[in-house]
């Protein structure tokens, strides 16, 4: 016997599932996460393995809807703030919705003047994660 049965059957307790309250009227179902319309897109750049018959390294640009899951990408040789800047306009012209705000990490390509230049005519929030805190 452990210490712990001993300790619960000094007080009388065989089963712990017995000292559970038990709940009373319907159970309340839990979201997992919260509902966003569409628009609200997470944008990351991943490096892609160099393979044996290229000369340069090349860069995943990617794009998430929250919502719909709706997910645009391009591959690009160069990553830097003209390179995110471009696949964004791109981003916002094939986006079969408006486009309201667009989560990023904190990447050197990601910043102010980038967030200036990329929208355009349309209205578009672009949001920095925090740090240490990889989901804002």
């Amino acid at each position: 016997m452990s210490r712990l049965d001993r300790c619960l059957r000094r007080y009388g307790i065989s089963n712990l599932k017995s000292l559970v309250p038990e709940e009373k009227g319907e159970a309340t179902l839990l979201k997992a996460f919260k509902s966003y319309d569409p628009g609200f897109i997470h944008a990351d750049i991943e490096h892609l393995p160099q393979m044996p018959d290229e000369t340069i390294r090349k860069y995943l640009f990617a794009a998430i809807d929250r919502a719909t899951r709706w997910t645009y990408m391009e591959t690009i040789s160069k990553k830097s703030a003209k390179s995110a800047e471009g696949f964004l306009k791109n981003l916002i012209k094939v986006a079969p919705f408006v486009i309201s705000k667009i989560l990023t990490d904190n990447g050197r390509e990601f910043t102010d003047r980038f967030a200036q230049l990329a929208k355009g005519n349309q209205l578009v929030i672009i949001c920095l994660t925090r740090f240490a805190q990889p989901t804002a």
